[in-house]
């Protein structure tokens, strides 16, 4: 029955794991904390670490669970996120060189007296030159993408079930052949 309840608390604790995904966008590093069930980390306090346990940059998501900050120079880093109650989350991520090749998404600002650009990220998209690559966001962190972690969710689930239930038969069946005996 121990070994039952030990499972049980290892995959609860794993459904509702933290998680980090990092990305470059406009010269900022976006920073996304959400949970397994991808439900965002809100008001988590994120760090950026140097590679020497340096603290760069600390703060807090916002009520999508994410934290923006301008791009560090390039080279290695850990993120950390605490989001209380015993959920954190540590992640490495590598800045590369050539993050100021993207082009800026962001439209161009209007002069006082004119009429407002109302240009999008779709329009301005269409209005690149053919040989330009499109405004895009290069993602920074290491492991699975967010969108692979929610692909197989319910594959992760069923296995510690089937892992639980496993281990509940060879409990039951033990005891059952010392009861015989």
């Amino acid at each position: 029955m121990l070994i039952v309840n030990i499972c049980l608390c290892c995959l609860a604790c794993y459904l509702h794991g933290l998680l980090i995904e990092a990305r470059i966008s406009s010269g900022q590093l976006c920073i996304e904390v959400f949970f397994d069930d991808d439900s965002p980390a809100i008001e988590a306090t994120v760090a950026l670490l140097s590679s020497n346990d340096q603290t760069i940059a600390q703060g807090k998501t916002d009520q999508k669970g994410c934290w923006t900050i301008p791009c560090p120079a390039p080279g290695t880093y850990q993120i950390t996120a605490n989001a209380g109650l015993g959920h954190k989350s540590k992640k490495s991520i590598s800045i590369p060189d050539n993050r100021q090749s993207a082009i800026s998404m962001a439209p161009p600002k209007s002069t006082p007296g004119s009429i407002p650009n109302v240009s999008t990220a779709s329009t301005a998209r269409t209005m690149l030159p053919k040989n330009a690559r499109a405004p895009a966001t290069q993602r920074v962190s290491d492991g699975p993408t967010r969108e692979e972690l929610q692909e197989t969710y319910w594959l992760r689930v069923l296995i510690g079930l089937l892992i639980i239930s496993g281990v509940s038969l060879a409990g039951w069946l033990a005891l059952r052949s010392k009861r015989r005996s």
